[in-house]
């Protein structure tokens, strides 16, 4: 948890005072009241040096064990000792199982006592209060959840499992050697509220705790003075002054519209929008990155009476986003626009009239005004007189003419916002020029995504009964497919069908309140291909610049297997190209073609959907997981150049570190670019990709051992009783029994679209809700 500024005994009694032990956690081996547990080191008489904790912040994440040692009595063992004795007590006398230990990333010496006490790395949670990402220590055995959330003051009041002090006798000067011994004593609750004593036994028990008092304080200072060398002096720790909380002026800056390019894995996040007077179970994306451009101060929303302190808004930020991402959906290459701080020193102008000056407002730089939502924006113009120049000179207050480069000069924002980021979230690079009237949402003109997914999909049936059900005739197929392998070339044929100007009604979730009525998109491109395992994931360490040996190539030791390029499961992915997408458009392509790759339908499915005068209304079929899709990359091309290539100037983190111009940014000597070295995007990003590749290794390597295990006479295996019903394939983890299989055109039909969007519009006028419940 880190340092939490404790000097002194008083503060560390305050720190946690009146904490008991919890009888529901304990598996019913307490007494039947609360108790207190006094652990002593040494003798009674000895000085206050610290405790240790053992606190359950919130119901649904384990105890966590904690400790607090006072400086003097720091690097002599004393804590490690102490949490070892807590663990014991913990785990033998009172039956808790699983403790976890989070002493900070900042914080090497409490993670050498965790380690000493028996724990062990588990991975990087978020935490709840905002301040980033922390390091979790697990006991062996314990599995880690990377979903667990934990704040240092917890969802409720902190609930204590066992609370120790520490005390020491005299040590001998030189610390040859210490005589220490553990006891316990456990001492009966004192009454639970103070409002049922009577008079005399509170001014007995006030008295009774200043004395206690006193004589601790007097213990503490001889003790102390005997502890310090002979002929020294130390000279007092100087108090730690309070950071002054100062006011932040916006009129003092300049401004300028920007655009971000950003990465986020979904799965920690409810989707990238934020929705105001909707309470979702996990944060957006949204969220945190408002959080952070407030924290560093890089935006100044404009006052709305309408929105509480504290609340998400974007008013005067120019804000604008590319792709609204739903709930488990990740992103590769989201962009926004964003009128952001600027580093360009204000003109004179300016500075008298007080107000903040646009980055923009200079000579052969173009006015970057607000977006309006309802028009439609042109497309990316690239020509010369809407890009602003690299440098240009600005008169300042004092009368002297400072030349500002707008790059190498600039707030390095990506390096900045990663520093406040959770991990799980990067800034990849940003565009210091957009174009004029740049939106992220209409500029863009092409959407790319990915759908990743295994082949064989699931594990596939066992024997001779894997090939007896489903049928693998429908796909025209010579030879018989085992259930659980996807039929490619199937999928590939019918991927093709999807490209063109299309109408998509089939193939989305309707929205009423949005009354959309055009539901044609149009498809770029639309194919199957498979992941090269050479060159991903993570095959830049073969790359020049990562090679084992100085020469390139790779050594293979003796008894080491050479590469094969050969091996199953292999990665595929379902790749997308297309102007604009409706609402769970993707996932229901993706649906469709898992369909037709297990052979339950045919590739003639699509065309039939696509055909919206024979099928307007869409049948009622599961879509796809939301885990594997990928929003990968958002296109903004010129007006005159190729419309599938990308016109933003985009400055990538790593590209200008300083020293190409002799100008080294604040903060280069300890983060490098931002790229590569500690903290950089790639060491963070890989701490990520080992922690689940070590589960992937972990659990397929068990399922080999499992596989191998015990008689493998399965010819002669019992036919499961579940035979009848179908399996399904939906992109998610396993699979759905849906008993026996009802083709997609049998299924019940939704209405049209026109009978949805009338009826939400005639509950609206009613005032009644989407269910056509009127208020009361």
């Amino acid at each position: 948890m880190g340092d939490r500024g404790i000097r002194t005994p008083a503060q560390l009694d305050a720190l946690n005072s009146g904490i008991r032990l919890s009888r529901s956690a304990c598996q019913g081996r307490t007494p039947d009241t609360d108790v207190y547990y006094l652990m002593r080191l040494g003798h009674e008489s000895g000085p206050l040096m610290g405790f240790v904790t053992l606190v359950q912040r919130a119901a649904s994440t384990p105890p966590d064990l904690g400790w607090c040692i006072l400086e003097q009595f720091m690097g002599q063992g004393y804590a490690a000792e102490a949490g070892k004795e807590v663990l014991r007590m913990a785990r033998e006398d009172l039956g808790i199982d699983e403790i976890i230990a989070w002493p900070g990333i900042e914080n090497p010496r409490s993670i050498r006592v965790a380690q000493k006490i028996g724990f062990v790395e588990g991975g990087t949670i978020i935490k709840t209060d905002g301040t980033g990402s922390t390091l979790v220590y697990i006991l062996p055995g314990m599995k880690f959840d990377s979903s667990m959330r934990l704040s240092f003051r917890g969802e409720q009041k902190p609930q204590a499992y066992a609370y120790a002090r520490l005390k020491v006798a005299t040590i001998h000067p030189k610390h040859a050697r210490r005589s220490l011994h553990w006891t316990w004593n456990e001492m009966a609750p004192p009454r639970t509220l103070y409002t049922e004593w009577p008079k005399e036994d509170l001014i007995a028990r006030i008295g009774a705790l200043e004395k206690e008092l006193r004589n601790q304080t007097e213990t503490y200072k001889a003790s102390v003075a005997a502890l310090k060398p002979h002929n020294t002096t130390t000279p007092p720790l100087r108090p730690r002054k309070p950071r002054a909380n100062r006011e932040f002026d916006p009129s003092r800056y300049s401004t300028r519209l920007i655009a971000l390019k950003f990465a986020y894995l979904g799965q920690n996040y409810n989707g990238l929008e934020y929705h105001p007077n909707n309470k979702t179970p996990l944060p957006t994306v949204e969220e945190a990155l408002w959080n952070a451009l407030n924290k560093a101060r890089l935006i100044f929303p404009t006052h709305d009476p309408s929105k509480q302190d504290g609340e998400i808004n974007w008013e005067g930020c120019e804000y604008s986003k590319c792709g609204r991402t739903d709930r488990g959906v990740s992103a590769f290459g989201q962009v926004i626009g964003i009128k952001v701080r600027s580093n360009r020193p204000l003109r004179t102008d300016v500075l008298e009239q007080g107000g903040v000056a646009h980055a923009s407002d200079t000579k052969n730089d173009h006015d970057q005004s607000t977006v309006d939502a309802q028009t439609t924006i042109p497309a990316v113009e690239a020509s010369a007189e809407d890009i602003p120049t690299p440098s240009s000179s600005v008169e300042l207050s004092s009368g002297k003419t400072h030349s500002f480069d707008s790059i190498n000069d600039e707030i390095p924002y990506p390096q900045v916002l990663n520093r406040l980021l959770p991990p799980d979230i990067r800034v990849l690079a940003w565009c210091p020029s957009p174009p004029k009237d740049f939106s992220a949402r209409f500029s863009c003109k092409e959407r790319r995504y990915k759908y990743f997914f295994t082949q064989p999909a699931f594990t596939p049936s066992i024997g001779e009964q894997g090939f007896t059900f489903p049928s693998a005739a429908i796909n025209s197929s010579d030879r018989q497919r085992r259930e659980g392998w996807l039929d490619l070339q199937a999928m590939r044929d019918a991927a093709k069908k999807f490209e063109g100007l299309h109408d998509f009604r089939n193939f989305c979730k309707v929205d009423p309140s949005k009354q959309i009525e055009n539901f044609e998109r149009r498809i770029f491109y639309s194919g199957v291909e498979e992941l090269d395992h050479q060159k991903s994931p993570v095959g830049y360490v073969g790359s020049q610049g990562f090679q084992e040996y100085r020469d390139g190539g790779t050594r293979i030791a003796s008894g080491d297997t050479p590469a094969v390029t050969t091996y199953v499961p292999r990665i595929f992915v379902f790749t997308l190209h297309g102007s604009a997408f409706l609402w769970h458009q993707v996932r229901h392509m993706v649906a469709i073609l898992f369909l037709i790759g297990q052979g339950l339908e045919a590739p003639s499915l699509i065309d039939e959907l696509l055909d919206v005068s024979e099928n307007p209304r869409k049948p009622q079929y599961e879509m796809a997981d939301d885990a594997p899709l990928v929003l990968w990359d958002c296109i903004f091309p010129s007006n005159d150049g190729d419309p599938g290539t990308d016109a933003l100037e985009w400055v990538y983190v790593g590209d200008y570190t300083g020293y190409e111009t002799g100008i080294v940014r604040a903060g280069s000597a300890k983060g490098g670019d931002g790229k590569y070295g500690l903290g950089g995007l790639i060491s963070d990003m890989w701490q990520v990709w080992r922690r689940h590749k070590m589960d992937e290794v972990l659990a397929g390597t068990l399922i080999d051992v499992m596989v191998g295990q015990g008689q493998k006479h399965w010819r002669q295996a019992p036919r499961p009783s579940f035979r009848g019903s179908q399996k399904v394939f939906a992109g998610g983890d396993g699979t759905r029994l849906v008993g026996k299989y009802t083709a997609v055109m049998e299924k019940p039909r939704m209405e049209t679209v026109e009978v949805i969007n009338a009826r939400y519009i005639a509950k609206k006028n009613d005032g009644s809700d989407h269910e056509g419940r009127k208020p009361r």
